[in-house]
């Protein structure tokens, strides 16, 4: 009846029939002092009620699907209802929905609208089932369906380091008036406005420059605008970048004059220098900066083709002792987003639109004071996708560097580049949170955490433990904004922990927002979790990998779900999972997860999918040290519209001088089609070597089988029957079985031209049925031929009829005879 009835206890008389709600109610709760009464629905809404007189007093909409469950809060931590702020606002709600969503609600009076005050994004699969509240310390909790419990600050304004502010232009003049009294002329003009600003680290301010070319710090722990100077050279346009450690900013025109400026940790100018660019073709339109052990490299650039990048060196003391470098711009459209430099190597990389990025190398050729450099190497659209948001160098040797590259559409990666020049993908991944703006690793924990824009929002995004650290709300990408990091301690120099400052121009106001992680939530749940759909499928690796947190060393764990990721994890001495990645290449459910061989692993899905990753155990970097996953080859689908699932698969490996250059794999699909493949390593390419079909039932699993010197291939399906064939003549044309039979070999190692055989050439040997219906799962165990030289292989299977079933395959060499015994 979508009510909630509300009854006097001792009289057991009802008082009220509380209806509104369109579905069914999952939670009700009363607050503490018995005045208010809170619910939740399938509708998706939130409805405060009057106890006393059964009034709908407020609704909230927001939820994208049902809501399981609420918790009152107030802000002042005593648990009490009855303290009113400024706002008019009487309590908060905590909800937690199947949308895998927690939200803050704000209940003010005479509003019948409850505010959405925040949004919390922590859980995968399909719910958060359960919340909680410690009112003691202000901290919420919450359970999903992917077995994580996630702790919640309710009250970060009155943590450590958290402080917010916002200036409008009256706002700014009038502190300026303030800071310099002894010019009461200096203020804003019509229509003038804070064009670019630069944010130093840590809470020493920031420098700005107006559209009327004004010069503005913003100092004392984000609290004094003051005026230094104005130049008309930087009215209308400017540009404005710096190094924040070394306190260092340049600001750039339109016409190619750069200021230099140092400044003190009070924003005090030390230093400055003035440089004008001479030879340009068109006007200035880029600065980008970056440094490393010393050397601050400052990149101008222009739009014409024509004009070189310009480079000025810098080191962290002397602004006047420099170097200067002139970059030929390669001859392909390239607009650069970002850079970084390699100290010891001297290269620098520069990214563009197009996922472009180019190679330089700065070595000062013996001291010349202006060097001109071809590019060392060009990637041009090296990977699907646009613009390259951010580098950096997260390891370095001679001749090669890791960088960590993110693109704005939303994928991240660590890249290898070696002697050569080549390209190696150590890592990748894709973030589903709309722009990617950069990342940067914690130090603490060795996370990896992205951020950027979704939608009209700014986030926070923890990628490896998967959940999102914050968001803000500004209006979008499309604006003036500056993100920084850093660490810093409590009040007494007991904890070190994260900080975030982020500050952005909203209709012409500056908004900043300064807060972090306090450090009881520096570990911010209190169970990590796994998956959030149904395991579909997991495999462990060969090889054990040595793991930070645990005095053993263990192997890793590579799993699948019907939630469509895949994720590479270990386990602890504790007893729990330590997840590295979670990767989201699939669109569709899991079906089937298996390592190949110590660096190589498969997994399967619907829509015809068939992934081949990489795996570096043993690679390892001074902020992240975990293993890496990257896909190292894609299998392309039969069809331009592939709606199969391919449900199992197994694989044989190919040697060439004892050495692995490949494989060969049969594949089994849901409409009973059987594939069989060649994959060599180095041209990464798949090669049908045989297809036809079985039935018309679904395979359900496969396994190669290599007796007597003679391969086979076994089946088993939804009729519950158990297939076996012999390929050797399918394989003949082009492989044949090692000396010691535990690998293939090419006839001919020189080419890489297949035979593609007809699915007639494979020998059935065994069509039995061992199941009343489909066989869901099988194991294999070979047993080695005794002294009349039979083998057996027995074949463990569990059907869909909860039946175990075991049968034994006897291969007996002297009579050439195959014979089959099952027993349950």
């Amino acid at each position: 009846m979508s009510g909630i009835l509300l009854w006097e206890l001792n009289s057991c008389k009802l008082l009220h029939n509380l209806t509104g709600h369109e579905g069914s109610i999952f939670g009700v709760k009363a607050s503490n002092d018995g005045k208010y009464l809170v619910s939740c629905s399938d509708d998706r809404s939130i409805k405060i009620w009057d106890i006393e007189s059964g009034e709908n007093l407020a609704t909230g909409w927001g939820h994208g699907a049902r809501i399981w469950s609420l918790d009152f809060y107030t802000i002042d931590n005593n648990n009490s209802n009855n303290n009113y702020n400024n706002n008019n606002e009487i309590f908060r709600i905590f909800s937690a929905s199947e949308d895998c969503t927690a939200r803050v609600w704000s209940f003010k009076s005479n509003d019948s609208n409850l505010e959405c005050y925040n949004i919390y994004d922590s859980h995968t699969g399909r719910n958060i089932w359960s919340s909680a509240i410690n009112y003691q310390y202000s901290i919420a909790a919450t359970g999903g369906a992917d077995g994580r419990i996630k702790l919640y600050d309710l009250n970060e304004t009155k943590r450590d380091g958290y402080f917010s502010n916002e200036w409008d232009n009256n706002k700014i003049n009038d502190m300026i008036k303030i800071s310099n009294s002894i010019d009461d002329n200096i203020s804003f003009e019509k229509n003038e406005l804070i064009k670019e600003y630069f944010d130093f680290l840590n809470n020493t301010g920031l420098i700005s420059i107006t559209t009327e070319g004004k010069i503005l710090t913003l100092n004392n722990n984000y609290q004094n605008w003051n005026f230094l100077f104005q130049d008309n050279d930087f009215k209308k346009f400017s540009i404005i970048n710096g190094f924040k450690n070394e306190k260092i900013v340049v600001i750039g025109s339109k016409i190619g004059k750069l200021i230099l400026l140092k400044f003190n940790d009070d924003l005090n100018i030390i230093d400055k220098r003035e440089i004008k660019l001479e030879g340009l073709n068109s006007n200035l339109n880029n600065i980008l900066t970056c440094k490393d052990n010393g050397r601050l490299i400052i990149y101008i650039e222009t739009p014409n083709p024509r004009d070189n990048f310009k480079i000025i060196e810098i080191n962290d003391t002397d602004i006047h002792n420099t170097i200067n470098y002139d970059l030929v711009k390669p001859d392909t459209r390239f607009v650069s987003s970002c850079i970084c430099f390699d100290s010891k190597n001297s290269w620098l990389v520069i990214g563009s639109r197009y996922t472009t990025f180019i190679l330089y190398s700065l070595n000062n050729n013996n001291g010349n004071t202006t060097i001109e450099n071809k590019p060392l190497k060009l990637w041009k659209k090296f990977y699907p996708g646009d613009t390259i948001s951010s580098v950096q160098i997260i390891k370095s040797d001679i001749d090669q560097i890791y960088i960590l590259m993110t693109l704005r559409d939303g994928d991240y990666m660590i890249l290898k580049i070696d002697e050569k020049f080549n390209i190696e993908f150590i890592q990748e991944n894709r973030v589903q949170k709309g722009f990617l703006e950069g990342c940067f690793i914690n130090e603490l924990d060795g996370d990896l955490i992205t951020y950027g824009f979704k939608s009209s929002l700014f986030y926070i995004w923890n990628e490896t433990k998967q959940f999102e650290i914050l968001k803000i709300y500004c209006g979008g990408a499309h604006r003036q904004w500056s993100f920084n990091h850093y660490y810093t301690t409590t009040n007494n120099n007991t904890n070190k922990f994260l900080q975030f400052r982020f500050i952005y121009t909203r209709a012409s106001d500056i908004y900043l927002l300064n807060t972090g992680i306090p450090p009881f939530l520096q570990k911010s749940y209190l169970k990590p979790g796994f998956h959030g759909r149904e395991i579909r499928s997991l495999d462990f690796s060969p090889k054990l990998y040595s793991n930070n947190n645990s005095s053993n060393n263990s192997r890793l764990l590579l799993s699948g779900a019907e939630d469509t990721t895949i994720k590479l994890s270990s386990f602890n001495s504790n007893g729990e999972f330590e997840v590295y990645w979670s990767q989201r290449k699939h669109v569709s459910g899991i079906q089937s997860i298996k390592f190949i061989n110590e660096n190589f692993a498969i997994t399967s899905a619907a829509r015809e999918e068939l992934f081949l990753w990489k795996i570096e155990s043993d690679l390892k970097f001074e902020k992240i040290n975990k293993p890496f996953i990257s896909c190292f080859a894609v299998l392309p689908p039969t069809s331009a519209n592939p709606d199969l699932r391919i449900m199992d698969f197994d694989v044989i490996n190919v040697t060439a001088d004892e050495k692995s250059i490949g494989f060969v794999m049969v594949t089994v699909y849901s409409d009973s089609a059987i594939r069989l493949w060649y994959f060599n390593y180095e041209s990464k390419k798949f090669t049908l070597i045989s297809e036809g079909e079985y039935k018309t039932c679904c395979i359900l699993n496969t396994n190669f089988i290599v007796v007597d010197r003679s391969i086979y291939i076994l089946i088993s399906a939804t009729d519950g029957h158990l297939t076996l064939w012999n390929i050797d003549s399918t394989l003949k044309n082009d492989f044949k079985l090692s000396k010691n039979s535990k690998s293939l070999v090419l006839n001919n190692k020189d080419t890489t031209d297949i035979v593609i055989s007809e699915f007639s050439s494979m020998k059935l040997l065994i069509n039995q049925q061992i199941h009343q219906s489909g066989i869901k799962d099988m194991a294999l165990r070979f047993i080695d031929p005794i002294e009349d030289e039979i083998a057996k292989i027995d074949v463990i299977t569990g059907g869909d009829d909860n039946a175990l079933g075991i049968t034994s395959f006897i291969f007996n060499k002297q009579k050439s005879e195959l014979h089959l015994l099952t027993k349950y």
